[in-house]
This record gives C-alpha cells, sequence and structure tokens, in this order.
C-alpha cells in the first residue's frame, strides 16, 4: 500500500481487504512482479494498486499497471494520474485535457523556447518534480528566468568537457563510405549540443499578496480540509508546514472542490486551491500519493448535506477512512454483475 507517515510506512493493506470484503467483493492480493511475469493473471477487473517513491520502483509499476490496462481493467487511480505524480508537466497537459486549465501556465523543454512565448511577469517557475515548496521559484523577469534555469541545469561534467575539448583540437578528418565528410570541428558543435543537458520546466500564473491556500483532500464525498499559511516574506503556502484546521467559511470552495473531484473521478484527489478575487483556481493535485495529516490531524470531514456543507467530527484513522471511501466510491460508480472482484 502508499505511505502512511513516512514514504517507509505502509497503509495497512488488511483494513483495505476487510473492508472491501464486508461490502461484497471477491478481493485478490498479489505483488507487481506476479503480474509481470505472468504468476498472477488479472483481466476484467478493478485493479486498486500500491505506490513508491522511490524512482525505479516507480517506473517498473508504471510498466505493470499500463500493461493491466490493456488486460481490460479498470485502473484506480487511474492511468493518467499515475503520470502525473512527480511530474508537473503532465499535470499541466492534463488539466488542459479535462478543462481544468483556469490559471495562465506554460510547459516547455528548454530555456531556448522562452523567447517564442509573451510571459507576464512575475510568473512562478517550477521543476517537474518536488514537494513541500522544493523547485518552485518567482520570477521577476526573463533575465531572473534564464539565470535560475541555468543554475538548476546540470552543466557539462569534466569527462564531457575533456571529451569536447578531444574531439575539437585532436581528433582527425574522417571519410567513411555512404556517409557525409567528417570535419571535427562542426563534429564538436553537433556533439556538444546533442550532450547539452535541458531542464523541462513549468510557467505558471503568480498570484500575488497570498496569504494562505487551501489543502483539500477527497476520500469520495468526504472532504478534509486544511488552510496552509504563507511564510513570512515567502510567496508559498507549500512546505511552509504553517497549516490550521481554522479554515472559515469553506462552503463556496468546497463547492468548487467537489466540482473538480467529479472531473477526476477517482476515489481520492488531494487539491491545492486558491483563492483569487473572488474565483478559486487550481494550482496542483495528487491521487498516487498525497499527504494524509490533513486527515490525521483533523477533527472530521466536510460532507454536502441538503443545502449546506456540513462538518461531521470522526475519528483520524488514515486507513480505515481511506478503506472505507474506496468502499463508498466502488459500490456508487461501478455496475456489477453479481461477481464483485478487485
Amino acid at each position: 500500500m502508499g505511505q502512511f507517515r513516512k514514504p517507509w510506512f505502509s497503509l495497512e493493506a488488511s483494513v483495505f481487504e476487510r473492508e472491501l470484503i464486508a461490502a461484497g467483493w471477491e478481493v485478490i492480493t498479489c505483488e507487481f512482479h506476479e503480474v509481470a511475469n505472468g504468476g498472477v493473471e488479472i483481466r476484467d477487473s478493478y485493479v486498486f494498486y500500491s505506490f513508491s517513491q522511490k524512482d525505479e520502483l516507480r517506473a517498473y509499476y508504471k510498466d505493470v499497471v499500463y500493461f493491466l490496462k490493456l488486460q481490460g481493467n479498470v485502473i484506480i487511480p487511474s492511468y493518467e494520474l499515475l503520470l502525473c505524480h512527480e511530474n508537473k508537466g503532465f499535470q499541466e497537459l492534463y488539466k488542459k485535457q479535462l478543462g481544468l486549465d483556469d490559471l495562465w501556465s506554460l510547459y516547455l523543454s528548454d530555456e531556448s523556447e522562452i523567447d517564442k512565448y509573451k510571459i507576464p511577469y512575475p510568473v512562478v517557475l517550477k521543476t517537474l518534480n518536488g514537494s513541500n515548496g522544493r523547485g518552485v521559484f518567482l520570477i521577476e523577469d526573463e533575465k531572473s528566468l534564464r539565470q535560475k534555469l541555468q543554475k538548476i541545469t546540470p552543466a557539462y561534467s569534466w569527462s564531457e568537457k575533456f571529451d569536447l575539448l578531444r574531439r575539437k583540437h585532436f581528433r582527425h578528418k574522417k571519410q567513411a563510405k555512404g556517409w557525409p565528410e567528417f570535419e571535427r570541428r562542426d563534429d564538436h558543435k553537433r556533439y556538444a549540443e546533442y550532450i547539452r543537458q535541458t531542464r523541462s520546466f513549468i510557467l505558471q500564473e503568480y498570484i500575488p499578496d497570498l496569504e494562505h491556500d487551501f489543502r483539500v483532500l477527497s476520500v469520495y464525498d468526504h472532504f478534509y480540509v486544511t488552510k496552509r499559511h504563507v511564510r513570512k516574506d515567502d510567496f508559498r503556502a507549500s512546505g511552509s508546514k504553517l497549516f490550521d484546521f481554522e479554515t472559515g467559511d469553506v462552503q463556496e470552495m468546497l463547492d468548487y472542490a467537489a466540482g473538480i473531484a467529479r472531473v477526476f473521478g477517482m476515489p481520492y484527489i488531494s487539491l491545492d486551491i486558491v483563492k483569487k478575487g473572488g474565483d478559486f483556481y487550481l494550482l496542483e493535485y495528487q491521487a498516487s500519493h498525497f499527504g494524509t495529516n490533513v486527515i490525521k490531524l483533523s477533527d472530521g470531514y466536510y460532507q454536502r448535506g441538503e443545502d449546506k456543507w456540513d462538518f461531521v467530527n470522526a475519528e483520524p484513522d488514515v486507513s480505515a477512512v481511506l478503506a472505507k471511501g474506496l468502499v463508498r466510491y466502488a459500490g456508487q460508480t461501478f455496475q456489477f454483475d453479481g461477481n464483485k472482484k478487485t
């Protein structure tokens, strides 16, 4: 299962199994390698999968989850949302696909593409991965943007520098049958560009005078909310560790959050929401991996009543909250033919 308190502490899989079985589901639990190598065959089922923060494992899981999708299974969270994790670039693309791109943004692959767009400075620069405010910078003008990108883009290594020097000054002209004539300076120039490191990045509309944002975790129809405050002399609420549950009137904000959650259509979606003027905007979102303090430290959740959002006091048992949310989601989302399998 996914993260509980730290990446090396897992949620309790047995809680999810117990809740699903009690709701009438047939539950099969297996490991990724069993699926990848034919030990377990899963077809035409609902697959709720785990996650890892380790890069190599995450790449492996992506392969296996896509394979499961090809086998006719319903993937939870969706494969698209798996691609969104630690990839803010695909987050922006997926927001466009879903019609949620209400904040101006650009997704670029290299500094050289900057001059092809009119950029409304100041803007927020984001690296594609990173959490808790890491890799997020306020940029005042084009000069500052280029300087920051050069700073965070890896330079040539010493071995690469030596190889470039060798190619430029110490290689002889060569010619091979069927290939264009070799010229060392031209080869040096082309090779230097070929091995030059690039850094993909996001530029996003800057919202000035921000005092806080909202972290909203939708557990199907239960919404957990915390207010995250901006640090002094900073512009980021993410990673500030200054949060509380004195959220004030959040009725309109929850209407907005619930609308977004419906678009994603998953049992869980964690939303970073900000208010500008009288409107709300989605900054980022997570489904495969998200902080659970919004549950663990809360006194309860919001649920939609007949004409407003009501606060419901509840025990903050993270595994139980998420397991029961999955059961409610499955029971309301899927049509059964008498054989419930997950």
